[in-house]
């Protein structure tokens, strides 16, 4: 996992990106106008570290990230999208959440449905 623990979190004023014990956790919001520019970056950098580090699975903690607009949330639809279409080392998304979040309640059952053999739903 020495890939995935270089790439630097992104430094953004509303999110607070951090690994903690092999998995992502993302605070805050993700809300900025542009937020491809902003975030798509670091989460195709995640990702090919992921790839590269032949990881099955990582744990994504969105318990304590209250609001993403849907610009943001096409960084999940991306994200499932590049795993998909891995041939070497596909791996699984793990998605803790919390259903009290009506944004996470409405958009992961749908990212799960989109990719469900990617998108895993763990509840807090």
């Amino acid at each position: 996992m020495k890939n995935v623990e270089a790439v630097p979190m992104p430094e953004v004023s509303s999110l607070v990106a951090r690994l903690d014990g092999g998995r992502l956790v993302l605070e805050g919001t993700m809300a900025t106008q542009n937020p491809a520019a902003d975030l798509g970056p670091f989460f195709k950098a995640f990702h090919q570290a992921i790839v590269q580090d032949r990881l099955k699975e990582i744990v994504v903690d969105v318990t304590k990230l209250t609001f993403v607009n849907s610009s943001a949330i096409r960084l999940f639809v991306d994200w499932t999208t590049w795993i998909r279409k891995e041939e070497a080392s596909p791996y699984r998304l793990a998605f803790v959440t919390d259903p009290a979040l009506t944004w996470q309640k409405t958009t992961f059952p749908v990212l799960k449905n989109l990719a469900p053999s990617v998108v895993f739903l763990k509840p807090s």
